[in-house]
């Protein structure tokens, strides 16, 4: 094999978390759309009810700016653990050219991309926990809405 192609074919691994990387970003990006989506529905529930008791609406935001915290703190992790494999990438193709460390320096920044990445899906099943806690809370709050307790 040439070292054109033994450079490209190492290449590829990264790319192949570059791209699950990017899969976990949009997932994220629409979760975090449907957070604020449904922040906007309380919002004008709680309008609506001026008047009224707004305990629900209150745990049902409450729950809500935690989910939106942990999605930030995902992407931020995503988006961090992207450049990291972007970047290890490009020192394998320049590795080709000047490598005084035989890579080293790639694989590093591989495993911390890797790192990183982990520490963001953690926020992620935090998050998935808060989004089924809500969605259970509403199913209950609705129950007791149309049995008229």
């Amino acid at each position: 094999m040439s070292g054109a192609q033994n450079v490209l074919q190492t290449m590829i691994t990264p790319a192949v978390l570059i791209s699950a990387t990017g899969t976990l970003i949009m997932s994220t990006s629409n979760r975090t759309a449907k957070v604020a989506d449904r922040v906007r529905e309380l919002a004008a529930v709680a309008r609506e009810q001026a008047a009224g008791p707004r305990e629900f609406v209150s745990r049902q935001l409450e729950l809500l700016a935690r989910r939106l915290g942990l999605l930030r703190s995902a992407l931020q992790a995503l988006y961090a653990s992207m450049a990291l494999y972007v970047a290890a990438s490009l020192v394998i193709g320049f590795s080709n050219l000047y490598d005084p460390f035989h890579g080293w320096i790639a694989v590093g920044l591989g495993l911390l991309g890797a790192a990183v990445m982990l520490g963001g899906s953690f926020r992620l099943v935090l998050e998935s926990h808060l989004a089924a806690r809500s969605s259970l809370e509403e199913v209950e709050h609705l129950r007791r809405q149309l049995s008229g307790k």
